[in-house]
């Protein structure tokens, strides 16, 4: 048997979503397949609070919907804890980055998942990080 695919969401992946952004078709496939039970899909709790944050612009309840949406949903949600803490810091501290997004790095490194972002203003610059894979979405 195959080994299933992980794939790791960054904020922008899933508000792409559902703003229905340039990408979206892209996220959209691989949640299928996660549906499907293909692949899995993961989120970083610390990304999960950027959406919320995102969607609490156009209303709380909108923000809870989709908090309550992503956590009943396939997307793996992965508790933000001490053991990526050293690979985040060491995003954080050689790339200009979010700590949201070194909080991704890191967990992508620890965990060697492919990210999944449309931000290539922060992560162009690390497409060379011999351990980390990044789909870019458009």
């Amino acid at each position: 048997m195959a080994k299933k695919l992980n794939y790791l969401l960054d904020a922008c992946a899933l508000i792409a979503v559902l703003r229905n952004e340039k990408g979206v078709d892209t996220v959209t496939k691989l949640l299928e397949q996660a549906l499907l039970n293909k692949i899995a899909v993961y989120m970083c709790s610390v990304n999960l609070l950027e959406v919320y944050y995102d969607q609490l612009y156009i209303s709380r309840d909108k923000a809870e919907e989709v908090f309550d949406t992503v956590n009943n949903s396939c997307i793996n949600i992965i508790d933000y804890s001490a053991e990526f803490i050293r690979e985040s810091a060491r995003f954080k501290t050689n790339y200009a980055v979010s700590l949201a997004d070194s909080a991704l790095l890191g967990i992508a490194s620890y965990l060697d998942i492919p990210v999944v972002s449309s931000d290539h203003a922060e992560f162009d610059a690390i497409k060379h990080e011999k351990k980390l894979k990044i789909l870019f979405i458009r």
